[in-house]
């Protein structure tokens, strides 16, 4: 994709072991090794101004927060939907 090409990136990326119900896992779903080269290509695609929206789980928060800051981007606020 070409550079500042892109208006908005919405993202949910798998970053915490999930289990279903039933007992079946994801492989390498605890990875996290891919998360700043994918948002250093987020930031070099993302128009300025853009917007890029991640979902990610608290647990791995200081992950996320890291990235950004490495890329010179900070987040503006936190959503948080509580789930039961």
């Amino acid at each position: 994709m070409a550079t500042g090409s892109v208006d908005f990136i919405l993202t949910d990326p798998v970053c915490l072991p999930i289990q279903s119900s039933s007992g079946q896992t994801i492989r390498n779903d605890d990875n996290t090794s891919w998360i700043r080269p994918a948002f250093r290509e987020m930031q070099r695609v993302v128009k300025n101004p853009g917007l890029c929206l991640t979902f990610y789980g608290w647990g791995r928060a200081d992950v996320f927060l890291d990235c950004w800051q490495l890329q010179d981007s900070w987040p503006v606020g936190h959503l948080i939907f509580p789930k039961r």
